[in-house]
């Protein structure tokens, strides 16, 4: 079974898009499956 996790807040500069890798970062290490998609329109996860 399939976890959604999510990050989100109108207010900008309050960490989402660090806390968003490092979250992914930790689940990839633990060998889970993970994607990120960033819907900011500065798209500074990619």
């Amino acid at each position: 079974m399939s976890e959604v996790i999510c990050l989100i807040n109108l207010k900008g500069g309050i960490g989402k898009t660090v806390s968003s890798i490092n979250i992914t970062h930790s689940f990839a290490k633990l060998g889970k499956k993970v994607l990120i998609i960033d819907t900011d329109c500065q798209g500074n996860i990619a």
